[in-house]
Order: structure tokens, then C-alpha cells, then sequence
């Protein structure tokens, strides 16, 4: 009988009491509930490091395409554009859109860097301004479309007015003295930089569909600065976002600032952005949409190929 209660006795206490399983369970829920916070907050760290890293990615692809379109403004285009072979009216290759710095409206301009080939002649000419071509579907009268230049070409890199154009041939506003046969017609191809819906697109102008490609997607604000060489001794005047004579722009300064793509609520943007070459130009990150991290893009581009 005794081995029997000794038994019994030394059973009650290998087992938990009920203190003790509520103590358990309550350190338990600690523990998994500290954990899953541990996890939520890691994981939130994490996705908010992957996109400012998409971010960071998407704007140096963005800023290649800028900075090769800006340097080579101008290309193949001799004397600033300027005199009888302006284009559109312009004597520069560069026409901008100054907008205030707010957050919200962005600059846009249209670059001028170069030609595409449009047409090709059919047969060679002698002092005549009806030019033969294989088609001048992609040749206009007006806008940007009528401004053309032919290689090779007895003058290098000149520009001509078309005045009139059938199926097969384009009338110019000066004759020519000759052209060979299978001689390449190029026609001004502008490139418009500008942000709707917040996203950063380049428009070429005179595609016949209308052709625009998103550069950036989240773009919170875009904005240029320019600077000239009004005397053209190589001495940079003074950084500005309406240059008053663009075609002696000799530098683009361009800023972007970005958003993340996704949301992360609570967070609040509280730092006040300034421009970099006009700190007195300021708008207070509070007034942007909450959520979202911002971060600010720049670079300066050299306009090599302008005189």
C-alpha cells in the first residue's frame, strides 16, 4: 500500500500543473507574437530597400537616354541653326517649357539632334527645285516635317523648306545646282522629353503615328536648367530655367525627383526640396502624396555637338 501512495505521489509531481501550462502558453504567445512582428518589420524593410533599388535602376536608364539625346542636340546641324535654314521658325535646337517648381508641373522641351532618313532620290537633277523621290509619305509641308537635307549634298549640312510634294517628288524653296541619283533625304527629327500621367516620355514629333515610349515610370517632378555662352568665349554664364537666347545654350542641367512604387503606410515625406542651381526655389515634401518614398536624380550634359 505504501509503495502504492509513493507511486501515485511521485506521478502528481512529474507532470505541469495548470499555473504552470498558462505560464507557457503565455510566454508562447509572446514569443510568436514578437516574432511575427520581428517578420513584418523585416519583410517591410526589405520590399522598402527593393524599391528604392527599382527606383534607382529605372532612373539611370532614364538618364542614359536624356543625357545622349541632349549631347547630341544640334548634331548635324551647322551654325546654331540659324539664318535661311532655321527650323520651324526656331534658330535653335533646343525649344523649352519653363514651369514652376511645385511638385507637380514639370518642364518639357523638344530637342533638335539629328535627321531621319525619309526617301531617296530617283534620279540625279541639275538646277531645279523639284526633287525626285521613291516616295514622300514621311516628307509634310508644314511643322518640322517640311524641314529636309539631302547626302551628299553639294552644301553640308543645310536645310530646305518643302513647299509642295507629290507621291514621287518634293518641291524646295532654292533650287540646286545638282544632286546625284540615290542620294539619301533626311528630315529634321525632333524629340519631345515631357511628363504626363507621371511618367517621363520622349515624343517624336513627326512620326506619323504619333510614336512616344515611357522613359520612367513615378515621376514626381521634372525639371531643366540651361546655360549659355552669349559671347562664345567658352565661359558659362549663369545656371537658368528660361535662357534667354537657347540657341547659345551650351549645358542642360537635368533634376528628377522619383517616388517608390509602392505604398507604405504611415510614412510621410517631411524633407523641403530645392533646386540644386536655385536653392531659393523650394516646395515642402509634406504637401506630396503620402506613402511613398521620394528620392531626387541629377546630372549635367555638355551640348558637344553645338557651336
Amino acid at each position: 500500500m505504501y509503495s502504492d501512495r509513493a507511486h501515485l505521489n511521485h506521478a502528481g509531481h512529474a507532470g505541469f500543473s495548470l499555473v504552470e501550462l498558462l505560464v507557457v502558453i503565455v510566454m508562447f504567445g509572446i514569443l510568436t507574437t514578437a516574432g511575427y512582428s520581428l517578420f513584418r518589420e523585416q519583410t517591410r524593410i526589405n520590399q522598402a530597400q527593393q524599391n528604392q533599388l527599382e527606383m534607382q535602376s529605372s532612373a539611370r536608364a532614364a538618364m542614359q537616354v536624356l543625357i545622349q539625346a541632349f549631347s547630341h542636340a544640334g548634331f548635324g546641324c551647322s551654325e546654331k541653326i540659324s539664318g535661311t535654314n532655321e527650323i520651324a521658325g526656331e534658330d535653335t535646337f533646343l525649344i523649352h517649357t519653363d514651369q514652376n517648381f511645385s511638385g507637380t508641373t514639370s518642364d518639357r522641351v523638344t530637342l533638335i539632334y539629328g535627321f531621319e532618313h525619309v526617301a531617296t532620290t530617283t534620279a540625279p537633277i541639275t538646277e531645279t527645285n523639284v526633287i525626285p523621290v521613291d516616295n514622300s509619305t514621311d516628307i509634310g509641308t508644314a511643322n518640322f516635317s517640311k524641314y529636309i537635307s539631302f547626302y551628299p549634298s553639294l552644301t553640308p549640312n543645310s536645310f530646305y523648306t518643302v513647299t509642295a510634294k507629290g507621291l514621287n517628288s518634293v518641291t524646295i524653296d532654292s533650287s540646286l545646282s545638282s544632286l546625284r541619283d540615290n542620294s539619301k533625304v533626311f528630315r529634321v527629327n525632333p524629340v519631345e522629353f515631357y511628363v504626363n500621367g507621371d511618367e517621363l516620355r520622349q515624343r517624336f514629333v513627326e512620326h506619323p503615328t504619333g510614336l512616344e515610349e515611357v522613359l520612367i515610370y513615378d515621376v514626381q517632378d521634372f525639371q531643366l536648367a540651361y546655360t549659355e555662352d552669349d559671347e562664345n568665349l567658352g565661359i558659362l554664364a549663369n545656371w537658368e530655367d528660361d535662357p534667354g537666347n537657347p540657341e547659345n545654350v551650351k549645358a542642360v542641367w537635368i533634376y528628377m525627383i522619383l517616388r517608390t512604387r509602392e505604398i507604405e503606410p504611415g510614412h510621410q515625406e517631411t524633407r523641403t526640396f530645392r533646386l540644386p542651381w536655385d536653392p531659393g526655389q523650394t516646395f515642402e515634401g509634406s504637401t506630396l502624396p503620402a506613402g511613398f518614398h521620394y528620392q531626387e536624380f541629377q546630372t549635367q550634359v555638355w551640348l558637344r555637338n553645338v557651336n
